[in-house]
């Protein structure tokens, strides 16, 4: 039981000489499992070991064993947790080639010591470029790239050819948000084939009202949790659809089994009621909370690292990259966003013909442009056990539409240091993102800013900030005019082109100079002294 657990596992601080941490603890899974959760947060960058000391079991005692992880870095907060390393370096990239085989469906992964500069990240082959994928004859590999935080993403927009040898560059431009550049090096890949491939479709299902739980956690399954200040500690949408799993040929491949799941596979999620503080109504919900995969997610069958038993089951590893994006204009225009690298760890376990693949992740959400949520992501699929005839994948021919924007027809509360935010019902494909396709003038002249993409908003920095009408003398101002201009080419992840609307226009409301403040008189009118 698991009072009798307890005595058995400690937590500590560093390695097991380390300061004892009290802990809170759950039976799971009918007693098969259990889940600790630290009774006072973890430190970011910190080093903790638990100890499993003889474990009493229905069966006998268990071998004593010794787990350490370190905790990862903060998204935002202070230099010191957010910086995993004073240097800026490449600390991980996935596949690696080794313990995860590179193949020719696969997509790259690298994760920094030090967020990075998406400015800095200028993929190609020219002398000024920063990121390169290049073939075995030098030709630049067509592909996606995405940015958030630590974590790039490069997904090949084809197959790479298995047994040649591909060039992965990083030049010393790339930088990171903290100043520091990197160290330029390059990775030799060589991707393995993994054809002919089997498609297994799997079924992602809800919890039937929260009755389902994961056997890896004891929470109902695939629940996207959001929990946080502005939304309060209970709120979850729940996710749901079909996965198409594209397997490497098994027989090849009996140890590691590689498998990926295609780009645009998109999975609905349940609304949310929208309370701040999880108590007091704001008057809208998000509608459906839609899950779209931005790249090609990557995942692995492992052998079980815990037993050598044939019956045992696998372990599972799934890395994945998505935007939320919801139904409600309003909800959208806070919660769209882009997630990198999701990892998934779990178990795959083959029951009557039937793969069941339970694996567990943590989400941290931004809410509402103001803090970071976070939950526990407890995901289940299980393949259909009619793979001959499986439900076939869904195609969206929806093309997107422009929701939002801001400052919106009324800019009169937008600052000059503000962006301008475009939010659309869906995420965009970033490849057809593109300055040449969205254009912003000022008084008719071209207006310089950089871009952004995050969820289903498009980001649009102007590089000098937009200018208020202001008073030149005690007569005359000047104003300027803004106009958006959204250009044919823009499609969703589907391929559904956007129809451009009408230009955006808009003006900021006028600002006297600052010593002309005084001359405001009480009904708010400008009244400057006769001269």
């Amino acid at each position: 039981n698991s009072s009798s657990a307890q005595s058995h596992i400690t937590l500590h601080e560093g390695n097991r000489n380390g300061t004892s941490l009290s802990y809170t603890l759950r039976e799971i899974d009918n007693g098969r499992g259990l889940v600790l959760t630290p009774d006072t947060r973890l430190t970011p960058l910190s080093r903790y070991t638990v100890v499993v000391d003889g474990l009493p079991l229905v069966d006998g005692d268990t071998d004593s064993h010794v787990f350490s992880f370190t905790t990862r870095a903060l998204e935002e907060g202070p230099r010191s947790q957010v910086l995993a390393s004073s240097d800026f370096a490449l600390s991980r990239l996935v596949p690696d080639g080794q313990a995860l085989p590179v193949m020719d469906f696969s997509t790259l992964r690298l994760q920094f010591s030090q967020p990075l500069d998406p400015a800095s990240v200028q993929y190609g082959n020219d002398s000024t470029d920063t990121l390169t994928l290049s073939g075995p004859g030098g030709e630049l590999v067509e592909a996606r790239v995405l940015v958030d935080g630590p974590y790039l993403t490069l997904d090949p927009t084809s197959d790479l050819t298995p047994g040649q040898n591909y060039t992965l560059t990083l030049a010393s431009g790339l930088a990171s948000t903290a100043g520091n550049a990197l160290a330029a090096d390059s990775y030799t890949l060589t991707p393995k084939d993994s054809r002919p491939r089997e498609v297994m479709v799997q079924k992602v299902s809800d919890s039937a009202n929260r009755a389902l739980l994961s056997p890896l956690t004891g929470l109902p399954i695939n629940e996207v949790p959001i929990n946080a200040t502005l939304l309060g500690d209970d709120n979850a949408t729940q996710q749901g659809g079909d996965v198409h799993a594209e397997l490497a040929f098994v027989p090849n491949y009996p140890e590691v089994t590689p498998f990926t799941v295609p780009r645009s596979t998109v999975l609905a999620g349940s609304s949310i009621d929208v309370n701040i503080g999880g108590e007091v109504p704001a008057g809208f919900s998000t509608g459906a909370v839609n899950v779209h995969f931005l790249s090609d997610a990557s995942g692995y069958l492992l052998p079980n690292p815990y037993t050598q038993r044939a019956d045992a089951p696998r372990q599972v590893r799934l890395f994945m990259d998505v935007a939320m994006s919801t139904e409600d204009p309003t909800a959208n225009g806070g919660v769209t966003q882009d997630i990198l690298h999701i990892e998934l760890v779990g178990t795959a376990l083959v029951v009557d013909g039937i793969m069941t693949i339970d694996a567990v992740s943590m989400v941290e959400p931004n809410i509402l442009g103001q803090e970071l949520g976070y939950g526990t992501l407890s995901f289940h699929m299980e393949a259909y056990r009619d793979q001959l005839n499986p439900p076939p994948a869904m195609q969206d021919t929806t093309a997107p539409v422009l929701q939002s924007w801001a400052p919106g027809g009324d800019a009169s509360a937008h600052q000059s240091n503000e962006p301008i935010v475009l939010n659309f019902s869906e995420p965009l494909d970033s490849a057809t993102v593109s300055k040449a396709r969205i254009n912003l003038e000022e008084n008719g002249t071209a207006v310089d800013y950089q871009l952004e993409q995050d969820g289903a908003a498009i980001i649009l920095r102007p590089e000098n900030g937009l200018q208020h009408p202001t008073q030149s003398d005690f007569s005359t101002a000047i104003d300027y005019v803004y106009e958006i201009t959204l250009g044919a080419g823009l499609t969703d992840l589907a391929g559904n082109a956007f129809v451009a609307n009408a230009p955006l226009t808009f003006s900021l409301p006028e600002k006297p100079r600052f010593h002309e403040a005084s001359y405001i008189n009480p009904t708010g009118q400008y009244d400057p002294p006769v001269t």
